[in-house]
């Protein structure tokens, strides 16, 4: 067959298995263009009030059989059917099948008077990937839309044996590796918030939108520059990148295999915090060192008290570009909740980011992209302009400079935590982007999310609110520390109307594994604002 067959095929099978529980003639992006709020039009009031239930109130539900493990789960497959409708994120179909495990859980429930685990009956999806038995796992390239994965993934053994019941899997950008959820084989998944002009970030950006969408209670996704915080952040949900070995990652598959210099991580994605701390917890807890991951660390969820007077940073840019009017409206709203609160916040300049970026960027094409080249090379389809405009320069890089820019991130690793020890500083807030969103094909690169990962810092996003171009309004810049930074400015300056109605969201970002810490801060920052 030829790619184009084989997308057809593809495409055609998920449809078939979407249609059941599918609304017809939704509106286009033309008729309505934030579906945040349209989609709970759709909706009853009670199942409106069950898709607003967190982890624990939902599990508290089917102890006292309020509500059923198959009830719940049936709902959030015909939300995600009218969310894909909406804004197209779902990749692999696994309805039936949750369904039927959903009545098995029940069953269990009436018999032993107890839950299954401490996920027992809550719906999850997974960035397109995690491996999950029995279903493909393309990321976006045709050339790999019938390899179906022969065993789970380790986070999805996990996920089983607590409980979750996996309803389906979600786009990405072609094998992960640019920040904008579109390719050849699933298309493009829409922003939520404003599906005519803005894109919804990437890797993870499927995952981001079935969450501002609630059409799952959490997901999972993989973060290697910012793939779960870019897209949660455009997407208006919280998220959680933790630092390497808190989360299983073994058994998930990479569009570049072998590239380890800067591991993935993986990160819980959702609309309601309470379950991004919920799951976080739940995973560590569960000890997947032990027997679901040899990557895992034996370290246990720790309680974390935080100081009385904490000292923040502001971080309004990356070395690179600074912040347009809406983040820098939602810096200085956190940070006067915060002074009011009576905290420490002092402006953070960015030393050593720019060092940190041209010492790690390189990594990701460390082998001329071969793994990508010799795929499409194979299947013969085309490739998003994103990804394919690095393969000119590709080059095959000699061991002894990737040696060479892994020391220098190491050394610019202990220099920064020299900073930080310094000047005692407890996390820094900044942006993810320097917009609240890219136009459609207009990302732009961003160390304000890949330098964390450089250093392995806990990171986490939180909604601040919506770019309301009546306040955001430009501000007069006549210097630019780069060309990007210039783009960046005239390009929200020159298309103001269309950010208008952006989800604005921040970072807080903590030192390595302070992932509780981050927890704790988000918490406190959100109850703030």
């Amino acid at each position: 067959m030829t790619w184009e067959e084989v997308r057809e095929k593809k495409l055609s099978e998920q449809q078939r298995l979407l249609c059941p529980y599918q609304i017809a003639n939704l509106p286009s992006p033309e008729e309505v263009n934030d579906v945040t709020g349209y989609i709970d039009t759709l909706f009853t009031d009670e199942e409106n009030r069950i898709v607003s239930l967190t982890i624990e109130q939902l599990q508290k539900e089917y102890l006292t059989r309020s509500l059923s493990a198959r009830q719940v789960t049936l709902l959030y497959c015909r939300r995600a059917a009218v969310g894909h409708g909406l804004a197209n994120f779902i990749t692999e179909v696994r309805f039936e099948e949750a369904l039927k495990e959903a009545v098995e859980q029940d069953r269990f429930l009436e018999q032993k008077n107890e839950l299954v685990g401490p996920l027992h009956g809550i719906v999850v999806s997974l960035k397109d990937n995690i491996n999950l038995k029995g279903f493909a796992t393309s990321m976006g390239f045709v050339g790999l839309a019938e390899k179906v994965a022969t065993e789970d993934s380790a986070i999805v053994k996990l996920l089983k044996r607590l409980g979750a019941i996996i309803i389906c899997k979600t786009n990405t950008s072609s094998g992960m590796m640019y920040s904008e959820t579109v390719n050849t084989l699933w298309g493009r998944t829409l922003n939520p918030h404003n599906r005519r002009y803005l894109n919804n970030g990437g890797s993870s950006g499927g995952e981001a939108a079935i969450g501002a969408l609630r059409g799952s209670s959490f997901g999972i996704g993989s973060d290697i520059g910012g793939s779960v915080r870019h897209p949660a952040a455009l997407n208006g949900i919280y998220s959680i990148k933790p630092s390497f070995g808190r989360i299983p990652t073994y058994g998930t598959a990479s569009g570049q295999p072998g590239q380890e210099s800067i591991k993935s991580v993986y990160g819980v994605m959702s609309y309601y915090l309470e379950n991004v701390e919920y799951v976080l917890k739940t995973i560590i807890a569960s000890k997947p060192h032990l027997d679901i991951d040899a990557g895992c660390l034996p370290l246990e969820y720790r309680s974390v008290e935080l100081p009385r007077k904490l000292k923040i940073a502001i971080l309004d840019n990356d070395g690179t570009s600074t912040a347009t009017a809406p983040l820098v409206n939602a810096m200085t709203k956190v940070s006067s909740a915060l002074e009011a609160a009576g905290h420490e916040v002092v402006e953070w300049p960015n030393y050593y980011l720019t060092e940190i970026k041209d010492a790690i960027y390189p990594f990701f094409g460390a082998n001329g992209y071969r793994s990508i080249l010799e795929l499409i090379k194979k299947s013969g389809e085309p490739v998003d302009p994103l990804l394919s405009k690095w393969f000119p320069t590709a080059r095959d890089m000699p061991v002894s400079e990737l040696w060479e820019l892994q020391r220098k991130r190491t050394a610019l690793t202990q220099k920064y935590m020299e900073l930080w020890n310094k000047h005692g500083l407890d996390a820094i807030i900044t942006p993810v982007s320097p917009f609240p969103a890219c136009l459609k094909y207009g990302v732009v690169t961003l160390p304000f999310t890949a330098i964390w990962n450089g250093l392995d810092y806990s990171g986490t996003t939180f909604p601040v609110g919506k770019c309301d171009v009546s306040k955001d309004t430009p501000y007069p810049k006549t210097e630019f520390i780069s060309e990007v930074d210039r783009h960046v400015h005239e390009t929200y300056a020159a298309n103001l109307a269309k950010f208008d109605g952006a989800a604005v969201s921040l970072q807080v970002i903590c030192r390595r594994l302070e992932d509780e810490k981050a927890m704790e801060l988000t918490k406190y920052i959100a109850s703030l604002i």
